[in-house]
């Protein structure tokens, strides 16, 4: 939906999907990207999935990256808003996470980009009675994100990372997508900024630009995708906790049964015995006074 105000990538309804893209290349080395966006719906408890900003070679295809496609050649910063994998997060959600890529790593959705995330920092701008603010800038190779999601007119840094090769020519583009979990995702505004420099490169280093290969100096350690273990439910631990009780309960009756049987049955058994010995007395009595 676009408006004079905003052009909104999902409403807050579930299977919707958006993206916004600039079909002219970033030709610039070195730029200032200001954006202004805002996440919030009805829900306050349970809410999804975020969006992400895009600066890629090829643009405007469809896929299952926030409505993007994978194995993208370039730089995304995802804007998550659900927190899908338990496992080896020491952070919480909304949680802001950039990934350069050279075309060859997929982004896994299951693990929040865990595997793959260059920087990142928690930020909660969901939900607010303001914009947030957005400033990434690309200086000398240095990639940094700024933020001001608080509405007190002032950045705060999320991530500075040096040694970053982003080429010249790639597309700025947004894209969201929501599930069965939903949010009104909405891009405000997007200004973009030529940073002029003291010597202006050759034309054959602007060419040299265009056909780098996007990377940075930070190693990222290449991990397989590892399923989250499932969490027992509190339902299926009373389950189990009620069968090992019972199991026990019912031992313990059996055992019991058993007991009073094999008591009953010496208690008859001796009652027998005993009769029997008196009989044979009396027998042996009668003998004896028969011979006198």
């Amino acid at each position: 939906m676009v408006t004079k105000e905003k052009i909104r990538l999902t409403k807050d309804a579930p299977s919707k999907s958006g993206m916004l893209w600039n079909t002219a290349g970033l030709e610039s080395a070195n730029w200032i990207i200001e954006f202004e966006f805002a996440v919030d719906g009805e829900s306050s408890r349970l809410y999804g999935d975020g969006f992400v900003f895009w600066l890629t070679k090829d643009f405007a295809k469809e896929g299952n990256v926030f409505g993007a496609a994978d194995k993208f050649t370039g730089l995304a910063i995802f804007f998550d808003t659900y927190n899908n994998h338990q496992g080896e997060h020491n952070h919480a959600h909304p949680y802001i996470s950039a990934m350069m890529n050279d075309g060859s790593k997929s982004y896994d959705h299951d693990a929040d980009g865990t595997h793959t995330e260059m920087a990142g920092c928690q930020a909660n701008f969901r939900a607010k009675k303001h914009p947030t603010r957005a400033r990434l800038s690309y200086l000398d190779h240095t990639l940094s994100l700024d933020l001001d999601y608080l509405g007190r007119n002032e950045y705060q840094r999320c991530f500075s990372e040096p040694q970053v090769q982003i080429p010249t020519g790639y597309h700025i583009g947004f894209s969201a997508v929501t599930g069965a979990l939903h949010d009104n995702h909405d891009i405000l505004s997007v200004i973009t900024k030529i940073i002029s420099v003291t010597n202006p490169p050759r034309q054959d280093d602007i060419a040299d630009r265009h056909n780098v290969k996007p990377a940075t100096a930070r190693t990222i350690e290449d991990r397989p995708h590892v399923a989250s273990k499932p969490v027992q439910s509190t339902t299926s631990k009373v389950m189990w906790t009620g069968f090992e009780v019972g199991l026990f309960v019912q031992i313990g009756a059996v055992i019991k049964y058993l007991m009073y049987k094999i008591v009953f049955i010496l208690v008859i058994g001796l009652s027998v015995l005993g009769g029997l010995i008196y009989y044979a007395r009396m027998k042996n009595n009668e003998k004896m006074m028969k011979r006198f």
